[in-house]
């Protein structure tokens, strides 16, 4: 089913479109962030991980588990680059796995592009065991940067909706978890066309400003005990 979706800056599209497109990205760079940023982010992972929108699998250069993602291009990648991790194709909307499964799940910097946030949250509550930890990088409607990317001819993904704070806090809530804390890391060895003393820059902005501001804050929850 072509299932019609409002696309980035308001062009209109199908789902079924959005698998392709990010398979055209990562046969050419695909998306990174730092291992510095895994690093941090595997340190807050304890026993069976799934990563969700796991790209190129970079955080299982850090720790082992499962990764998914819709793009039979970044899967292939991954596998090859992290041999004792398992990948499955797989959107965030219906994960392929039994409830209760895994001690972690982790999402980076993908929430935001994905069409039923809500759904996509509430599958991450079903497949994590009670008490279970889950780990959001959620681009921020309010960042700091967020006029840069209207300025920059860099190519958008086909969804883009950042969230702010306050909405985050209230869609885990509806999820059924709990916040633990909203940490700031900083990702990206380049933001977008930016190099060099700017990259320097930001991440210096990134320390110095209050989290309401922060361009990707990470949210640590836990499943709520029902």
């Amino acid at each position: 089913m072509n299932a019609p979706a409002t696309l980035y800056r308001g062009r209109s599209g199908s789902l079924s479109e959005i698998p392709e497109w990010y398979d055209r990205v990562y046969s050419a760079s695909g998306f990174r962030a730092t291992s510095e940023f895994y690093h941090e982010v595997a340190s807050n992972c304890r026993g069976n991980v799934l990563d969700v929108a796991c790209g190129y699998g970079l955080i299982f250069q850090h720790i082992d588990g499962v990764g998914c993602d819709i793009s039979t291009v970044a899967l292939k990648k991954a596998a090859q680059g992290n041999p004792r991790s398992s990948f499955v194709r797989s959107n965030a909307h219906q994960l392929p796995f039994r409830s209760g499964v895994f001690d972690t799940v982790t999402c980076m910097g993908s929430l935001e592009h994905f069409h039923r946030q809500d759904a996509a949250l509430r599958e991450f509550s079903r497949v994590l065991r009670p008490a279970g930890i889950c780990l959001l990088t959620v681009t921020n409607a309010h960042r700091f940067t967020r006029w840069g990317r209207f300025l920059s001819n860099e190519e958008s993904q086909p969804i883009m909706h950042p969230l702010n704070p306050t909405t985050v806090i209230s869609l885990i809530t509806n999820a059924g978890f709990e916040l633990v804390s909203v940490e700031k890391p900083f990702q990206f060895d380049a933001y977008g066309p930016l190099r060099g003393g700017m990259t320097q820059i930001l991440r210096f902005l990134q320390k110095i400003l209050p989290k309401a501001l922060s361009i990707e804050p990470m949210y640590i929850l836990t499943k709520r005990a029902r």
